[in-house]
């Protein structure tokens, strides 16, 4: 009988519990990313020679907005950096990710929605800013009791 409660048994390794999400973002995101470059290859196949398609190839188009790229980068640096330095003071609580996630996803909200569109969705960009993070500590913190940063 103890075989069958077995499989009904979680264990979890607080040790490492802290690591459950982010492989399953890192996941997510090379799955994109190879779908990504498979679609770019299939298209590239589709129009004649793959060496022609790739003149002139630029990674970036021209007149990119630095703004938003460099700053989307900085406030993920910083993001992570707050995230392990305020979770420090609450080990084990996800304070630390909740703390650092509203003020990330509005500031990231403020910068890729731009400077003259924030007025018309400010309303929608503090509300998803603290109603997202919130839930999600909720779910994850409170409910199924994965440890956040």
């Amino acid at each position: 009988m103890s075989g069958i409660s077995d499989l009904f048994s979680i264990t979890i390794d607080f040790e490492k519990s802290h690591l459950f999400f982010p492989r399953i973002m890192i996941g997510v995101i090379i799955l994109l990313l190879l779908i990504i470059g498979l679609q770019s290859l299939i298209k590239r196949l589709g129009e004649g020679n793959l060496i022609e398609s790739l003149k002139g190839f630029r990674f970036f188009e021209e007149n990119y907005d630095k703004i938003k790229l460099y700053g989307s980068i900085a406030s993920v640096g910083i993001y992570f950096f707050l995230m392990d330095y305020l979770g420090s003071f609450f080990p084990n609580q996800g304070l630390g990710f909740l703390i650092t996630s509203i003020p990330f996803m509005f500031t990231m909200s403020f910068l890729l929605v731009g400077k003259d569109n924030f007025k018309n969705h400010r309303t929608s960009i503090v509300i998803s800013s603290i109603a997202t993070p919130l839930l999600s500590w909720i779910l994850f913190a409170k409910i199924f009791f994965i440890t956040l940063p």
